[in-house]
């Protein structure tokens, strides 16, 4: 994910907001659904990306997701 945000692995917390806080585009966004695809190997609607506002988010879209 830091990779993808080009950002450092600190700056990743739960409650640092993707826009507000980390700066993240729509480009941006669709990168990290395509990493989190082919990593947890799930599929992840447009409706889904667009919820996802922190990594807290993105842990349980995940988590739901691979149970």
């Amino acid at each position: 994910m830091a990779d993808v945000l080009d950002l450092n692995v600190s700056d990743l917390t739960d409650d640092a907001h993707f826009v507000a806080d980390l700066g993240m585009d729509s480009l941006k966004a669709l990168e990290v659904m395509v990493a989190l695809e082919k990593k947890y190997e799930i599929k992840i609607t447009e409706d889904e990306v667009r919820d996802m506002t922190n990594f807290g988010d993105v842990r349980e879209l995940v988590a739901a997701k691979i149970a």
